[in-house]
Formats: structure tokens, C-alpha cells, sequence
């Protein structure tokens, strides 16, 4: 009886030990550190300064990079999967900025936008449509339409529209270049009298940062909507909140299968998170 008794808390303690693991393990992302700049790094498109500083992530199809300056962050991505480009092209794409301490709270920008009144691109994998030049033309057109981005919140309800051009400090570029979209985002670090949206970190301090494509939701008049999914209580923020760390109180919106693949073989949509240590200068800068 004893005996039995002694292995029974074994095994509870293994059950509490593996359970607490595998909590750990899907709470936490991706451990990254930033690169430091000491000056402001030039949004160009291409992947002049990303070179040597991308993580490809395995099986994902994707890659990721970050810096950061004693002002701004730097984020970076770039696929050449066409289902992945399509996806965030035809349902939306948000990077998150989820601070880990202080009063700062989540959002997100929302970039590139879904433009409901835009025929939406067709999957189409024949030669033709697979060529380069026509992925040349097709993602050309997708990028001409899009000249704004969104700040929203947790829930994914639009609080701001801001114009790619603004004076809040948020630069967004989105290129396509020899068969890859690259994607460049820059976010002051901090709110400040001239920026009163920020990712809400310093150097030094750490903050998670999470890439979403969003996901097609069709109405019962199948009809497409632009993945926005209410809060659990159906009741929509009050108009003219943002987050703290995210913005100042008083202003409002303006506006078997192989890894990596889904049903039918495309590409599963982008869900990644990566806890970032923002890097402080180096000693004497």
C-alpha cells in the first residue's frame, strides 16, 4: 500500500511537471534580441541593411528581423511564399506590440488593409499566373491601393487611420522585389509630446511582438469582412480609445501533411510571436 502511494505522487508530480511545461512553452515565443543603431535606419524597401540581419524561421516560410535605436524600433519581414503574400494581402496582416510590464497595453498596426472594393486576387496556380512578371504586376496593383494603415486594438477594432506619410513617427513600407514582399515597419519606443503612439519599451527592456494574418470571415450573406471579430460581450470600445503607451487620452480614429501547409497544400497563415530584448548602446555611445 505504501509503496503504491509513493507511486502515485511520482506520477502526479511528473503530470504537474510536464503540464507546467507545456503551459510555459505556449506562452513564450521566440527568444530574439535586437540589433542597435545608433542612427536612424532608412526605409528603402529592399533589403540593403536586413541582409545579414534576418532570422529565417524554419518550416514557416518566412523571415524576421529587428533593431532598434534610443528612439525607435525596427521591425522587418519577408516571404517569397505567394500564398502567404496573397493571404495578407486579401484577409489583412497585424504586427502586435504586447508590452510585458508597466501600464502599457497591447495593439497593433494593421497593415496591409483589405480593400473590400478591389477584385480580390485568384489563386490561380498555373504557369502563367506562377511567372515572375505577372506576380511583378499582380502584387504592384495590390500595393498601389494601399496608402494607410490602422492602429487597433486587442480586439482588432480600428481606433486610428493614420496615411503612410503622418507625424506620428510610424513608418510602414511594403515592396515586392525579385519575387519577395518585404515589409518594413518603424514605432517610436516610447509616447512622448511628439508621438502619442508607441510600442511602450526602452533599450534594454523587453517586449513580445506578434505577426497575425488575419483570417477570412464570411457573413451568412457570403459576404467578406475584413477579420474583425468583436469582444466576448458583443459591445464595441468606447470611440477615441487607445492604448496606453499606445497613444495620449483625446484622440480618435480618423477613419500527415508537410510541415508549414495547410488544406488543399497552401500555405498556413502567419501566427508567430517572438519575445524581443530591445539592445542598449554599446558602452560609451
Amino acid at each position: 500500500m505504501k509503496r503504491n502511494k509513493i507511486i502515485l505522487k511520482i506520477l502526479s508530480f511528473a503530470a504537474v511537471t510536464i503540464l507546467v511545461t507545456v503551459v510555459s512553452g505556449c506562452a513564450s515565443g521566440k527568444q530574439m534580441t535586437s540589433s542597435w543603431q545608433q542612427e536612424q535606419i532608412q526605409m528603402k524597401g529592399d533589403l540593403s541593411f536586413w541582409r545579414n540581419n534576418v532570422f529565417e524561421i524554419p518550416d514557416k516560410k518566412f523571415g524576421v528581423g529587428f533593431a532598434n535605436d534610443d528612439k525607435f524600433m525596427y521591425v522587418y519581414l519577408t516571404t517569397d511564399d505567394r500564398s502567404k503574400m496573397f493571404q495578407m494581402f486579401r484577409n489583412g496582416f497585424i504586427i502586435w506590440f504586447e508590452p510585458v510590464s508597466g501600464d502599457n497595453k497591447t495593439f497593433g498596426i494593421k497593415y496591409p488593409l483589405v480593400n473590400m472594393m478591389d477584385k480580390q486576387p485568384q489563386m490561380n496556380l498555373n504557369r502563367e499566373e506562377m511567372s515572375a512578371q505577372n506576380d511583378q504586376r499582380s502584387f504592384g496593383r495590390m500595393l498601389e491601393s494601399q496608402n494607410e494603415f490602422e492602429i487597433v486594438n486587442q480586439d482588432k477594432y480600428p481606433l486610428l487611420a493614420l496615411p503612410l506619410v503622418n507625424k506620428e513617427g510610424i513608418e510602414a513600407k511594403l515592396n515586392f522585389l525579385n519575387g519577395r514582399l518585404v515589409y518594413e515597419l518603424k514605432v517610436p519606443l516610447v509616447v512622448s509630446k511628439q508621438y502619442s503612439i508607441a510600442a511602450g519599451a526602452l533599450p534594454g527592456e523587453k517586449i513580445r511582438v506578434r505577426f497575425e494574418t488575419l483570417e477570412m470571415n464570411v457573413d451568412k450573406r457570403g459576404q467578406r469582412s475584413s477579420g474583425f471579430e468583436p469582444s466576448g460581450n458583443g459591445e464595441r470600445p468606447p470611440e477615441g480609445e487607445m492604448p496606453r503607451g499606445g497613444a495620449r487620452s483625446g484622440r480618435h480614429g480618423e477613419g500527415g501533411m508537410r510541415p508549414g501547409m495547410g488544406r488543399a497544400g497552401i500555405s498556413e497563415p502567419i501566427n508567430y510571436t517572438v519575445d524581443l530584448q530591445l539592445e542598449k548602446a554599446p558602452a560609451g555611445k
